[in-house]
This record gives C-alpha cells, structure tokens and sequence, in this order.
C-alpha cells in the first residue's frame, strides 16, 4: 500500500507540474501577444500557479515543499498580474480623480420646475 501511495503521489505531482509549466508558458505567451499587439489578451488566472502549488507538495521529494509559492510568482496570471492590476487601478483612479479637480465644469445646473 505504501508503495501505491508513493507512486500515486509521482503520477499526480507530475502531472500538475506538467499542468503547470504548459499554464505558465500560454501565460507569457499571451503576454508577449498582447505586448506585441497593443490589445489585451486575457490571460487564464491562478490555473498554472495553482496547479503548481498542488504539483510541488504533492510530489514525494524531500525539501521540495518549502518552495509551494514559486509557481504563483511564476505564473503571470497569478500574483504579477493582481500585483499589476492593483497598482494601475490605485494610480489611473487618482489620476483620473485629480483631472476631474483640475478641470472647471461651469455647466449650469437645470432648473427644478415643480411637479404639477
């Protein structure tokens, strides 16, 4: 049984590392699109760092698992894109708020006609 177990944890581990690395890859792929193109290509978030994650403390080699968060770093879906996203909105919305402040609106108000 314990021999079933063991392989079992190979066959898995692999398999969500290869799941992993070919996520990773479409990832930057994508990325380099969209660079290349100017549009944005929607990349498939959490699917490589996720399934590297399970892939790395899954698999039965010793000292392995204190490296679980590589692949969420990896991965351009994961934690650089909401790194990313994050910061753009933080500062395109303050930049937007501050060009609202700056500019002078003297459109006047309509007037308020009773109901009748």
């Amino acid at each position: 049984m314990d021999n079933f177990i063991f392989y079992f944890r190979w066959i898995i581990g692999c398999l969500f590392t290869t799941l992993s690395i070919t996520g990773i890859i479409f990832n930057c792929i994508y990325f380099v699109q969209s660079l290349i193109n100017k549009k944005w290509i929607s990349l498939a978030p959490f699917i490589g760092g996720i399934f590297g994650v399970f892939g790395i403390l899954l698999l039965p080699v010793e000292g392995i698992n204190k490296f679980w968060w590589i692949p969420l770093f990896l991965d351009l879906g994961c934690l650089p894109v909401l790194l990313w996203t994050l910061f753009y909105h933080l500062f395109h919305h303050r930049r937007r708020l501050s060009k609202l402040k700056s500019e002078k609106h003297d459109i006047p108000a309509p007037p308020i006609t009773p109901k009748k």
